[in-house]
This record gives C-alpha cells, structure tokens and sequence, in this order.
C-alpha cells in the first residue's frame, strides 16, 4: 500500500442485531482513522436491526445497507465482499465494539508490513458491562508481535483469531473465492486455514483493540454444532501408529497437510 491511505471497507453481517448493533456501529465510526465505508448486510432479521441502521445511513454516506434472505453468515460475509471497494476488509460482528484507534494502529502496522495479507489482534471479552480481566493470549500471540510462523499448522489445530480484529487484503479473500456458505459455523476458521495453505501472510497484534461481547446468542457458543462443521474441513486423525517405547500414539496428520502446501507459491502483484 505504500505511502498512501489506506482504502478500508468494513463489513458487519448482521442477523437479529437490534439490541448491539447502533453500539456496534457507534464504535466504528468513532474511529481515529476513518473507514473509506461501512457494509451492514442484514441476513434477513426479524427484529429492529433495519430501523437502527437506517438511524446512521442520514447521517453517514459511506454506509450501505443491504438485505438478504435469510442464507447465513458465511453468504451475508460474501455478500459484502462483492460490493466492498476498499482494498482491504475490516471484519466485524455486530455485537462486538472496536476501541477508538483499532484502525489506525492495524493500518500503521500494514504500512511496516507491506508484505502481510491477514491481520488480527488480541481482545477484551465483556459480559453486560464488565471486561473479563487476565484474558490469556491466542495460540498465535504466543509466537510473537508479528508475521506468525507455521500458521498453517497452527490453524489445523484450532482457531485463535477473533473475526473482529482482522484486517485481510479484498484480493486475497476474492482470490479464493471467499467464505464456504455450506457452513453453518466455523466458517471464518476454514477460510484462515485456506489461506494459510495457499502462502499468505498471515501476522498477529498483541493490543486488546476489540471488545468481544459475549452473550447467549453467540453461535459460536454451540460447541457440538462448530465441531460438526469443523470435521468438514479439519485433517483427520492418522491411524494410530506404535511408539518408539512400544506405546500407541495417535498424530494428527498436519504436518503432511503443511508439507502439501509449503511448495504453494503465488504471484504477488
């Protein structure tokens, strides 16, 4: 991106959202560094989401508000992926909040980073009105402030990025064809892991710079279900195999998955 601005577009799928949504946009447009625009794409709610967004399209040109059928997270994501303009995308759920400088201290690294595809950073989950205190790091800021190793890999294991703070370059989600609507849940984490196999960059930000909210809605909350749909996309567990001491052991085939893809290279513009 060099030494110009960087052109952010946010997109906030959005499914029953009344009750954050105002809040949640209220922090986006508080930004110190001003998205170049904001896409709600409502997936087909059956509350008061429409009549709080449209309370910020008077107010804000650079909103877009689009409505589908209800199709799911994953397609409400693509959605807004197709019309955004912005070079790169800024993810947000639309229950969470972002802190005031999230955008300018993620555009800021980009810019000393030119080579980085996806961006993410640490949170602060809250409850009602009160953070949770001595939240522990994801897998990926424990390997450092920065470019993160062996992403892949780690991505096959579990996932550790919040869906709030990622800053992802527009081509390289469109260069795989965006989120797997077949999903349900987990959606996020097949196209990290994608991307990851594919030789993008992937780099990680120590800063809380979202406010996860949590509540009984959250989906991800539903564990049998995201596990159900992570076995669609997650390798398989290699058959067991004797130990050196005669003892079982049972590894995950990954670093075979890694080695298939560490030959992937891409053209980089």
């Amino acid at each position: 991106q060099g030494g110009g601005k960087v052109q952010i577009s946010v997109v906030i799928p959005a499914y029953n959202a009344g009750q954050f949504i105002e809040e949640t946009l209220e922090s986006v447009y508080a930004q110190t560094y001003p998205p170049f625009e904001v896409i709600v794409v409502d997936d087909g709610s059956l509350d008061y989401t429409q009549k709080k967004v449209e309370k910020f399209l008077a107010r804000h040109h650079s909103l877009t508000y689009i409505r589908q059928s209800n199709s799911g997270v994953a397609k409400a994501r693509n959605v807004g992926i197709q019309v955004a303009s912005g070079s790169w995308l800024a993810f947000m759920d639309a229950d969470d909040l972002w802190i005031q400088t999230k955008l300018e201290t993620q555009v800021k690294f980009l810019k000393d980073n030119p080579h980085v595809d996806h961006l993410s950073a640490h949170a602060t989950p809250f409850e009602g009105g009160k953070d949770r205190t001595h939240v522990p790091d994801s897998g990926f800021g424990h390997r450092g402030n920065g470019v993160v190793e062996h992403a892949a890999l780690l991505l096959t294991i579990w996932n550790p990025i919040i869906m709030s703070s990622v800053m992802i370059r527009k081509s390289s989600v469109s260069e795989l064809g965006g989120f797997d609507e077949s999903l349900v849940v987990a959606e996020d984490h097949e196209l990290w892991l994608r991307l990851a196999m594919h030789g993008y960059i992937f780099a990680y930000q120590h800063q809380k710079l979202v406010r996860k909210r949590i509540h009984e809605h959250n989906l991800s909350r539903n564990i049998a279900l995201y596990k159900q749909e992570q076995e669609k996309f997650l390798p398989k567990k290699c058959p067991a195999q004797a130990g050196p001491m005669g003892g079982e052991k049972e590894p995950f085939c990954v670093l075979a998955c890694e080695r298939n893809f560490s030959g992937l290279s891409r053209a980089r513009s």
